[in-house]
C-alpha cells in the first residue's frame, strides 16, 4: 500500500496560515474604520456642521433627526452621551413665599397705589408681606428610575414642589430646616 493521506485531511502551510490572518486582520479594521466613521457622523448632533438638518438654528433643523442621531450616538459610544439617571431624598421639606396684599388686574386707581408702593420699597420704607407657606413639612424617596406623579388641585403646591425638586425656587423660598440629597 502506498502512503498516502486521507482526502480530508489539510496541513496549512505558513503562507495560507498569513494569508488567514491578513484577511481576518483586513476585515476587523474595516468593521473599525466604518464604527470610527459612524462615531464621526454621530458626533454631528453635538457639532453639527453650520446649516445642516443637524443644526438648531439652521433653517432646515429636523428635530426628529437630531434626535436620532443623539440616540445612535448613545448606542455606539455609551461614554459619548451617557444616561443619566437619579433619585432624590426629601426630609422636612418647607416652602413660602410673601404676598403684599390683595393681587388684582390693574386699574387707574391701583395703578398709583402700586407706583406709590413701589417708591415707598425704594427709599426702605416698605413692608415684607405676609407670609405664605407653600409647602409643610414634605418628606419622602424617589430612586433612581422611579416616576413621581403629584396630584393636587390648582393652588394646593404641585407646581412648586416639582420646581422645587428641579431646583428652580425663583419666586419662593425653602425653608432653613430643608433637606434634599440628590443620588
Amino acid at each position: 500500500m502506498a502512503n498516502s493521506q486521507p482526502d480530508d485531511a489539510t496541513i496549512d502551510s505558513p503562507a495560507t496560515a498569513y494569508g488567514s490572518l491578513d484577511d481576518d486582520l483586513g476585515s476587523l479594521a474595516r468593521r473599525l474604520t466604518k464604527a470610527s466613521d459612524t462615531i464621526g457622523q454621530e458626533l454631528q448632533a453635538y457639532n453639527p456642521e453650520l446649516g445642516s438638518h443637524l443644526d438648531p438654528k439652521s433653517p432646515t433643523f429636523n428635530a426628529r433627526e437630531w434626535v436620532k442621531a443623539l440616540i445612535r450616538l448613545s448606542e455606539v459610544d455609551p461614554q459619548t452621551a451617557p444616561s443619566r439617571f437619579l433619585g432624590v431624598a426629601f426630609k422636612k421639606l418647607s416652602a413660602y413665599g410673601w404676598t403684599t396684599g390683595i393681587e388684582s388686574q390693574p386699574t387707574v386707581s391701583n395703578l398709583v397705589t402700586s407706583t406709590l408702593t413701589s417708591l415707598a420699597s425704594l427709599i426702605g420704607a416698605s413692608r415684607r408681606g405676609k407670609r405664605i407657606d407653600i409647602l409643610r413639612d414634605f418628606e419622602g424617596v424617589v430612586e433612581q428610575g422611579e416616576l413621581l406623579l403629584v396630584l393636587g388641585p390648582p393652588g394646593s403646591g404641585c407646581s412648586t414642589f416639582l420646581k422645587t425638586l428641579a431646583s428652580e425656587t425663583s419666586g419662593f423660598q425653602l425653608s432653613d430646616e430643608s433637606y434634599l440629597n440628590y443620588r
